[in-house]
């Protein structure tokens, strides 16, 4: 836990991104053995990056006293945290452009690199058929030894999580803020986290304590949910729905992506008739269509492997 510390520490600094912070870490080393807070700080030192980034050594050592502190508060939450270079990261999301350089979790992290899982998404507002249909075809998605990945939103994220459940099956929440309970969003799902962490699932999050929730972070979780999974599925969607934003990241990371094929209200499903004007999406209209899905996004891990 104690380099995770220090990676942390770097990420506290304003002009310090995931992208910058990846280029200096991984000239640290840190992935060998836990060192001190000493020799952490003249590691960096020694790289070019402390002078091109303006590190002060004053302010790195206080960011690594508030993030002493908020690994504790982690621990006595029962929140673990896993490095990019550990084990038990995620492999499907070091083959990203922007991966996490951390992630902190409840329940079990370990299954996401021993299942393939297929992330369900949509509308937090979507008519009864579309929430009904998401759960249905989550429920199929499980029947098929895939796990299940959303974001707890409300709407379609909540009825793909319930069927997974309702199958016994693995699902996983990422979060677009931290995981204390005063923390979670939205508060009215806090019952259905308890549910997910109640059957060997995991909730996820790159955002530690203190972390107040910001409106790019819904956008930021969206890359995860895709980076995560074999393949998405889109049920509802407008044009300007955040689900857009998880479409466009499974393009970019050259994932299967599956899209509804039902609709009477084209303003309701207007992202749905733009993701289908593409002719490499899968269109899926009934419970064959979604067999084929599944069996493509079997295909298409391996294509990524």
């Amino acid at each position: 836990m104690k380099n995770s510390i220090y990676i942390q520490s770097i990420l506290g600094f304003k002009g310090i991104g995931r992208k910058k912070a990846f280029k200096l870490v991984n000239k640290l080393h840190l992935e060998k053995n836990n060192i001190s807070e000493n020799e952490f700080i003249e590691r960096v030192k020694s790289v070019k990056e402390f002078v091109l980034f303006n590190i002060n050594i004053d302010e790195l050592k206080k960011n690594i006293y508030i993030e002493k502190k908020n690994f504790e508060e982690h621990l006595s939450s029962e929140i673990n945290s896993v490095a990019f270079y550990e084990k038990e990261f995620p492999k499907k999301l070091l083959a990203i452009n922007d991966p996490p350089l951390i992630l902190f979790y409840k329940g079990n992290i370990a299954k996401l690199n021993t299942i393939d899982s297929i992330a369900v998404v949509g509308t937090r507002e979507p008519d009864k058929n579309s929430y009904d249909i998401a759960n249905r075809y989550s429920q199929i998605i499980s029947e098929n030894n895939f796990g299940v990945v959303s974001g707890l939103a409300r709407g379609c994220d909540t009825a793909a999580h319930k069927g997974a459940l309702e199958k016994n099956a693995y699902t996983v929440a990422v979060m677009p803020c931290s995981l204390d309970d005063e923390s979670i969003y939205p508060k009215e799902n806090k019952s259905l986290l308890n549910d997910i962490l109640k059957n060997d699932n995991c909730v996820i999050s790159e955002y530690s304590l203190g972390t107040k929730i910001q409106q790019y972070q819904f956008i930021e979780r969206d890359r995860l949910q895709s980076g995560l999974s074999n393949s998405i599925l889109i049920i509802e969607t407008t044009l300007k729905g955040g689900t857009m934003h998880t479409y466009k990241f499974a393009l970019e990371q050259s994932k299967l992506i599956g899209c509804c094929n039902f609709y009477d209200d084209i303003n309701r499903f207007s992202g749905n008739i733009e993701i289908m004007s593409d002719s490499n999406v899968i269109k899926i209209t009934d419970h064959n269509d979604l067999q084929n899905f599944i069996e493509q996004s079997k295909i298409n891990e391996l294509k990524l492997l």
